[in-house]
């Protein structure tokens, strides 16, 4: 195959340059499908049969969605459709704010030049327009391009500008140093940071004993004086035998253990301090009579 910078090649930029100028970019939608793997901070997205005009391009990921700094960019994908010569390294990679205008940052892919001052780069393959054509291979940006907080969107499609230009490519294309929003997991706990009800404490089974949309792991700073996980305004502590009164057979369970460990048959050490005291008294007495209406108690873990 002719490469398409050489004297005989039918695509001449000068052409697709001019192209670029008479506004043919379009915004064509949007691609879903994208998989992450949070802990390697790549974002991979599913093209599945990306078929796109020239000049015309998918938003893969919207202004905000992503955190931290693009790298670089992926892709695995072969062209099974070309028209008007579109080559596989036509698939187009591009860094642009909204509204989609051509005069984004960063263009990966594609024949034509979308905006002049912006960096270009090819895909290592894909030089040529037969069905079957794979385009693959790793690019490293020279400057690297911070996106959290920026109204950058990143697009894939179609960059030969020439009329009547078609391609249909299949694969991936993976984007390298940042994550979505929607998948951090800062505690690691399995639940994405969006939804996780405690992101800052790792607590996997989401436990909410009040409803109040705060996870039990985030409320126990304001107190779980017996240790077991649940905060003290989920239970009544001081209820020894589990009567829904703090009374006087709380009071003797107390005072039958005073100065031991208080492991029997009920734990009469309630602020878990390892003897029966004051402490334990303390609750006893300050928290006399009916419980609280609360959700049932979990056991100890």
């Amino acid at each position: 195959m002719t490469p398409r910078t050489s004297s005989s090649d039918t695509r001449p930029a000068t052409r697709a340059r001019r192209r670029v100028g008479s506004a043919c970019l379009a915004f064509a939608g949007v691609v879903g499908g994208l998989a992450t793997a949070p802990a390697s901070a790549d974002v991979t997205v599913n093209l599945g049969q990306l078929e796109a005009s020239g000049m015309h391009f998918l938003q893969i990921a919207a202004p905000g969605e992503l955190v931290g700094t693009l790298t670089g960019v992926s892709v695995s994908a072969v062209i099974s459709v070309s028209v008007s010569k579109t080559y596989a390294q036509d698939l187009t990679v591009y860094v642009d704010a909204l509204p989609l205008d051509g005069a984004g940052q960063l263009q990966v892919g594609g024949f034509t030049p979308l905006n002049e001052s912006a960096t270009h780069l090819m895909w290592p393959t894909g030089d040529d327009f037969l069905s079957g054509t794979p385009v693959s291979g790793t690019v490293t940006l020279p400057a690297p391009i911070a996106m959290g907080g920026t109204p950058l969107a990143v697009f894939v499609g179609n960059g030969y500008g020439t009329p009547w230009a078609s391609g249909t490519w299949t694969g991936s294309v993976t984007l390298h140093g940042v994550a979505r929003v929607t998948d951090l997991d800062a505690d690691g706990d399995g639940i994405p940071d969006a939804s996780d009800n405690c992101p800052s404490v790792a607590n996997p089974d989401q436990g909410d004993c009040d409803s109040d949309g705060i996870g039990d792991a985030c409320d126990l700073p304001a107190g779980d004086v017996n240790g077991n996980g649940v905060p003290d305004h989920c239970e009544c502590v001081a209820d020894i035998d589990d009567s829904g009164e703090v009374n006087a057979a709380d009071l003797s369970i107390v005072l039958g253990w005073w100065g031991t460990d208080g492991q029997g048959e009920v734990d009469a050490d309630i602020n878990n301090d390892g003897i029966v005291d004051g402490g334990d008294l303390s609750f006893i007495l300050g928290n006399w009579g009916p419980c609280p209406s609360l959700p049932p108690r979990r056991p100890p873990p």
